[in-house]
C-alpha cells in the first residue's frame, strides 16, 4: 500500500477537496482511492472503536476469561475442573466433544453427532448451553472463524 498527498481530485466518499490523500492498494485489480482529512478521521474513530469492542485476546489465544480458566485448569485434574464447571451433564458433553478436538467448526454435522449422544436434547438446548460455556469462558470463539469453537488447554493430569 502507497498514501502520498495530492493537489487536485475530490475524495471518493464525500466528494471534499481538503487534504487529500491517495492511497494506492498495491493490488493491480483495485483502483487507488482519494480520501479527505474529515473521512480519514471518521475511518480512524471508527477503527478504534471497533478495537475497543473487540475482545483481546492472551498470548495462547484466549479471551481474558477463558485465559484465566485455562491457567487455572492447568493446576486441575479434569475430574476437579468438571466438578468445579461442568456439573451439568450437557455442559460436559459439549465441552468433551469441543475439547475433543481442540477447535472445530460446530456446523449442522457436527450439532447432529451431538444430538445423537445427548439422545433427548434438541439442537436448540445444544446451542443455548453452548452459548453460555462460551458466556463463562470454558469454550471460546475462534476469531475469525463463523461457528468455531475452541477448548484446547491442558490439565495438570494431562501432562
Amino acid at each position: 500500500m502507497k498514501i502520498e498527498y495530492v493537489d487536485k481530485g475530490s475524495c471518493s466518499l464525500c466528494g471534499g477537496g481538503t487534504e487529500l490523500v491517495e492511497i494506492e492498494w498495491g493490488k493491480s485489480d483495485i483502483e487507488p482511492m482519494l480520501m479527505c482529512a474529515a473521512c480519514r478521521d471518521e475511518l480512524m474513530k471508527q477503527m478504534q472503536a471497533a478495537e475497543k469492542e473487540a475482545p483481546q485476546c492472551s498470548e495462547d489465544g484466549y479471551p481474558p476469561l477463558t485465559a484465566a480458566i485455562a491457567a487455572e485448569a492447568a493446576g486441575m485434574t479434569e475430574e476437579e475442573f468438571d466438578e468445579k464447571y461442568l456439573t451439568d451433564t450437557i455442559d460436559r458433553v459439549v465441552f468433551e466433544f469441543v475439547r475433543g478436538y481442540g477447535r472445530l467448526e460446530l456446523d449442522g454435522q457436527a450439532m447432529t453427532m451431538m444430538v445423537l449422544m445427548l439422545e433427548d436434547v434438541s439442537e436448540e438446548e445444544i446451542s443455548k448451553h453452548l452459548s453460555r460455556l462460551v458466556e463463562r469462558g470454558i469454550i471460546y470463539k475462534v476469531q475469525g472463524k463463523k461457528d468455531w469453537y475452541g477448548a484446547d488447554y491442558p490439565f495438570s493430569d494431562d501432562i
